[in-house]
């Protein structure tokens, strides 16, 4: 290249041009938007789905046993050839710009939202507003940038269906742009610059002659969300391309239909995946066994005196419930505590536990928020039932107490992993239980602290999903 033309190096991907054959949807994160094409199915046309006379999609003029042609997602293995043509591109920012004339491009769209593209832009030139003059600019000299590699995924941004593109993630940038001016003088204030960051173009389906295309187009004012980045200040680009498959079939971008549950769906649930799926439908609801921590210790007041149980084994076993619609997140099932002593009232020993255990109803309860973690688990309600503690040994406190009330608990930081055990923790500040001496009619606050951990029982990994 001469001294007096301006030189454009593309870092191979100039995505922020990339017009990527490509051309709309959106994908949101509860559904995955795909392309359709208009294709053949043999036999005699039936529906659903609705079936049209040819290749365009657009009339249904036939009977219906002659009309044989649907849209359809492309399929896992399946590629369709484009092509695309556009008019105007410009990148500006900081009182600079970089303009192209003209856009062609080839690639090929590909299921789940994706596609590859090569473009070439052409009667390419830069403006920065600071020098007299200004050449044609290319990486090679002529004005013409080819740009391959580019690939690209459907989203949604503020509402619309859009396509994005994402600055090269080993180099770290879109482009890099060398200015060069006329005569034997640089010109000082044309640097050189990088383009970074990550843009969209929004995404129309339209009709052009009849067949169904695809319209990218990068908007003023941009769409909201992009963070491209040109001239060492926040740029834009601008410009419009339309694509269409190269064997004149109708094409274009939808929204699809909602993701099937992967080990991470923001719910307030629990999450149960095995090899990285969601368990069938029939098997969903798992039992945790889950051995309680060293040690468990309930604190309250009997007869007006201070009382400690302390229990250094146990067992929660309780079947955490899923279910694909709202109400997973639910828990029922017993607790029971063993090698239960009573190290108050002193001296130590003096009252014991009958058979040195307790054992609870079997307890509801469920997930609740916070919306950031841990996520809270209430066990019980107020007023229920949760457990009959029997004192012996000590003839002033000796009979039959009644347990009632709810219980709030956390599970461990990492509740969001799917990993094979997660620790539930209970501690006394989430305690509204009472303790009540079976017939007085008098109960008393108490405390309760417990740690449990375990797998559940089928091995299958298992997490929490919050709102």
């Amino acid at each position: 290249m001469s001294s007096g033309q301006i030189r454009i190096g593309f870092v191979s991907l100039l995505a922020v041009f990339a017009v990527s054959a490509v051309a709309s949807a959106s994908a949101s994160a509860a559904s995955e938007d795909v392309w359709e094409v208009c294709q053949e199915k043999a036999g005699a046309g039936t529906e659903p789905p609705i079936k049209y006379d040819n290749h365009l999609c657009n009339t249904k003029e036939k009977a219906l046993s002659l009309r044989k042609w649907e849209w359809k997602t492309i399929a896992a293995g399946e590629k369709f050839a484009v092509e695309s043509t556009g008019g105007a591109f410009k990148l500006e920012g900081g009182g600079n710009s970089s303009d192209c004339t003209a856009v062609t491009n080839t690639g090929e769209l590909e299921p789940g939202g994706k596609s590859k593209t090569s473009l070439v832009f052409t009667g390419c030139t830069n403006d920065s507003g600071k020098c007299e003059e200004f050449a044609p600019a290319a990486n090679d000299g002529t004005g013409t940038i080819d740009v391959s590699g580019i690939t690209d995924q459907l989203v949604e941004r503020g509402g619309k269906l859009a396509d994005e593109f994402k600055e090269n993630a080993t180099t770290h940038e879109f482009v890099t742009i060398e200015l060069e001016v006329p005569g034997t003088e640089a010109c000082a204030e044309a640097p050189t610059t990088k383009v970074k960051g990550q843009v969209a173009g929004e995404s129309n389906n339209i009709t052009v002659a009849g067949q169904g295309e695809t319209e990218l187009v990068f908007p003023k004012p941009a769409l909201v969300g992009n963070s491209l980045e040109g001239f060492g200040v926040k740029a834009s680009l601008f410009g419009t391309a339309t694509v269409s498959l190269v064997n004149k079939w109708s094409v274009r971008a939808t929204k699809g239909p909602p993701a099937p549950p992967a080990c991470k769906v923001k719910k307030a649930k629990w999450v149960f995946c095995s090899g990285g799926d969601v368990v069938g439908a029939e098997s969903n609801d798992q039992i945790l066994k889950a051995a309680n921590g060293n040690p468990t210790t309930f604190k309250s007041t009997a007869g007006g005196v201070a009382i400690e149980i302390t229990c250094t084994k146990g067992t929660l076993k309780t079947t955490l419930e899923f279910e694909v619609v709202s109400s997973g997140g639910q828990v029922t099932g017993p607790d029971t505590f063993e090698s239960c002593t009573m190290p108050v009232p002193l001296p130590a020993g003096s009252c014991t536990i009958k058979a040195g255990k307790i054992a609870t109803e079997p307890i509801t309860g469920g997930l609740e928020g916070p919306l950031a973690g841990p996520p809270e688990l209430k066990l019980g309600a107020v007023g229920t039932k949760l457990s009959v503690v029997e004192i012996e040994t000590c003839a002033a406190l000796k009979g039959k107490y009644i347990l009632t009330g709810e219980q709030k608990c956390t599970v461990d930081a990492a509740y969001e992993t799917e990993q094979a055990e997660h620790e539930i923790k209970c501690s006394e500040a989430g305690s509204n239980l009472k303790l009540e001496k079976e017939g007085s009619g008098e109960n008393e606050a108490t405390k309760l602290a417990m740690t449990a951990k375990g797998p559940v029982e089928s091995g299958a990994k298992w997490s929490i999903q919050l709102n």
